[in-house]
């Protein structure tokens, strides 16, 4: 599943940032990127393509442990963020993007 949220989020080489300011690849903020490095994976994480895959891989895997294994919250909590999940449900953009990355997992 990491390999179609990447192409979901828009898959390029390179250190491309999106208009959010996430680096694209897996779509991790810096201080996302940074936290994971840090407190999930307890290491230091290269700025780089591979690097942010690996950092966006033990997201999902912290994401996907925290909400009990349902790949629906997970990604939406990826999308839109834990605690915004947590408090107000999924927003109507996350579950289309929910969808897609669903979709892509279906095709492949």
């Amino acid at each position: 599943m990491p390999a179609r949220g990447a192409s979901a989020a828009g898959r390029r080489e390179g250190q491309s940032v999106s208009s959010a300011g996430a680096v694209v690849g897996m779509q991790l903020l810096p201080e996302t990127w940074q936290w994971v490095a840090t407190v999930v994976l307890g290491e230091s994480t290269p700025r780089t393509y591979a690097g942010n895959v690996r950092a966006g891989v033990a997201y999902l895997s912290h994401l996907l442990h925290d909400f009990d294994g349902n790949t629906r919250l997970a990604l939406a909590a990826w999308y839109q963020g834990e605690g915004a999940v947590r408090q107000r449900g999924i927003f109507k953009v996350t579950s289309r993007f929910v969808a897609d990355v669903l979709a892509l997992e279906q095709r492949m």
